[in-house]
């Protein structure tokens, strides 16, 4: 079995970084991102994207106040499983890429000021979808 490279998670990081939130919902954007940072990481670039489709980034990035991380993390990989058939290691190490580039969403105190300006834009949104903004 091929092991995964570990940088590419890390590379995850710089573009959400660099270019904003928009990478955890547009699995296109997400795809050309990876190449340009991480071209010769294909298998790699393919599991996140697909962790994309999934949702597993943008629900990583909402639940942070609801469910357990590791149960959420089980689930996702669960998901990933079941919807794509992918095996136990693949499903996990595209779940924990993600959830290790926005573990710092939990700390406000570790976070550059870009990330907390995107959580910020992320909470008013889902509370304006579900008509929770008092005014």
């Amino acid at each position: 079995m091929k092991r995964l490279d570990e940088s590419v998670p890390q590379q995850l990081g710089e573009i959400l970084i660099k270019h904003g939130r928009a990478t955890l919902t547009d699995p296109k954007l997400c795809e050309n991102f990876l190449k340009d940072y991480c071209a010769p990481y294909k298998e790699e670039i393919a599991l996140l994207v697909l962790a994309v489709r999934e949702r597993v980034a943008s629900d990583l990035l909402v639940s942070q106040d609801g469910l357990d991380r590791d149960l959420l993390r089980g689930l996702l990989v669960k998901r990933l499983r079941k919807s794509h058939s992918l095996t136990e290691a693949d499903a996990r190490w595209a779940v924990d890429s993600w959830a290790s580039q926005s573990v710092p969403l939990h700390d406000p105190n570790q976070l550059p000021n870009l990330l907390i300006l995107i959580r910020a834009r992320s909470v008013t949104r889902i509370r304006q979808t579900r008509g929770l903004v008092l005014v």
